[in-house]
């Protein structure tokens, strides 16, 4: 009874483990446009 529940939450990513990286990506994604802006603005410069 207890492994039905835990399924689909598992697969709806309720589960704290999986809520914790989902939250993590997005700032991750938001970091990795400004390092590749200063590093294409670096590229301009030295040019």
């Amino acid at each position: 009874m207890t492994r039905q529940p835990r399924e689909p939450n598992r697969l709806r990513g309720y589960v704290p483990a999986f809520s914790g990286e989902l939250h993590e990506p997005p700032r991750k994604r938001t970091t990795v446009p400004h390092t590749l802006l200063e590093r294409i603005l670096d590229g301009l410069e030295r040019l």
